[in-house]
């Protein structure tokens, strides 16, 4: 018993799913249209004059200037480069030439130390404009017209 209600509810189905499939008569315009439509090539040759249509917006590009930024930051926990001076008795020059290599009077320089590199930001902004290239952004541009229009001649 059981068997024969799934049977016949799945006929149903099957029936009713049939029945919807079949809702429209087409015309033979819209024949035409969707298979059309619906051809491999015609779908290539149609995505071929939109790929080359976008390769003439690409190279419209070239004629402006590009522009570029790009930046960095870094902070270290400890230096990265430390410079030690040694501390002592610097001579210091009093004016007459007599005493200049060998001095009498001295400048204490005590010791230090100095790091170098423990945080830091750098920028950068660049530009860069095509003044001549001998006609080749120009040349470029025509040529991706013509490829345009082959494409959709083809």
């Amino acid at each position: 018993m059981k068997n024969i209600i799934i049977s016949s509810l799945l006929t149903l189905f099957v029936l009713i799913d049939a029945s919807f499939a079949q809702g429209k008569n087409l015309s033979l315009e819209e024949s035409k249209e969707l298979a059309f439509r619906n051809n491999y090539s015609a779908k290539n040759s149609r995505l071929e004059i939109e790929a080359s249509r976008q390769v003439k917006k690409s190279v419209f590009t070239n004629f402006f200037p590009g522009i570029s930024a790009g930046g960095a930051a870094f902070r270290a926990n400890e230096n990265m480069m430390e410079i030690k001076t040694e501390g002592g008795n610097l001579p210091v020059y009093d004016g007459n030439p007599i005493n200049l290599f060998t001095p009498t009077q001295f400048a204490y320089l005590p010791g230090s130390t100095m790091g170098l590199l423990k945080k830091g930001t750098f920028g950068a902004v660049n530009a860069v404009q095509p003044v001549f290239m001998g006609g080749r952004i120009y040349n470029g541009y025509k040529l991706a017209g013509v490829g345009e229009e082959v494409s959709e001649l083809k």
